[in-house]
Order: structure tokens, then sequence, then C-alpha cells
């Protein structure tokens, strides 16, 4: 929820859009990729991510909110106000296949390698002799 609440901040500041609901069109599909890319904290130069696995995690969380708005529209909810529910409908399913196809290419490859390649760089700590000795002892 928190990482939404982030896109959603960072989304106003590009577009001033005021609901997630209004973002899910895909004319807007760049400017969540750009505002997660923020989010995240990604490197340009570098091609790294302070938080690689919240960039991973957006694509999954933006598509749940697809789901969810999908079915508020359907169920003709009062919470979303739609004047046009099918058109709606239409853009959802059309930026949520979006997410689906394009995501990987513009986001989750970038965070994948830059994820596996701090677990990799990441040293491991042995023990000590003297704490293993002890250890066999107690």
């Amino acid at each position: 929820m928190r990482e939404l609440g982030r896109l959603l901040l960072t989304l106003k500041k590009f577009t001033g859009l005021q609901r997630l609901f209004d973002v899910l069109k895909p004319p807007f599909f760049d400017n969540c990729v750009s505002a997660t890319k923020i989010i995240s904290g990604y490197n340009e130069e570098t091609r790294t991510f302070k938080a690689s696995s919240l960039a991973l995690h957006m694509a999954t969380s933006v598509k749940q909110v697809c789901d969810i708005a999908t079915k508020l529209i359907i169920k003709k909810s009062p919470l979303l106000s739609c004047p046009k529910p099918e058109e709606a409908l239409k853009d959802i399913k059309r930026f949520k296949n979006l997410i689906e196809n394009h995501w990987n290419l513009e986001i989750s490859s970038l965070a994948l390698k830059n994820l596996n390649e701090q677990r990799y760089e990441k040293t491991k700590l042995l023990p000590l002799t003297q704490d293993v000795m002890q250890f066999k002892r107690s």
C-alpha cells in the first residue's frame, strides 16, 4: 500500500492526476515506468537500483490495482464513479497488457540483474575458529 502511495505521489508531480484509477490508461504507461524508476532509486549512469525488489514488486501491485478497478467498474461501485465504463474497462485491459508484456523490458530485467549482482557481491562472514571451538565445547 505504501509503495502505491509513493507511486501516486510521484505520478501527481508528472501528470497532475489525483487518483490512481486515472493513471490506468495506456498513455500513462511511460509515466508509470518513470515514476517506478524514481521511487526505486534508479541511476541512469550505472543502470542500478537502490531498491531492486521494489521495482520488481511494483508491476504486481499495479496489476492488482487494475484487477480491483475492473471489479469495481463491473459491479458499478459508488467508490469508483466512471462515466464511460466500457471505455474504462478497455483502457484498463490495455494498460494491464502493457505491464504484462513490456514491464519486463523496461524495469524487471534491469532490477533482477541488479538484485542478482548484489547477492553475488555480498561477502559471506564465516565464524572464527575460536567461536567454533567454543560452540563445540558447550
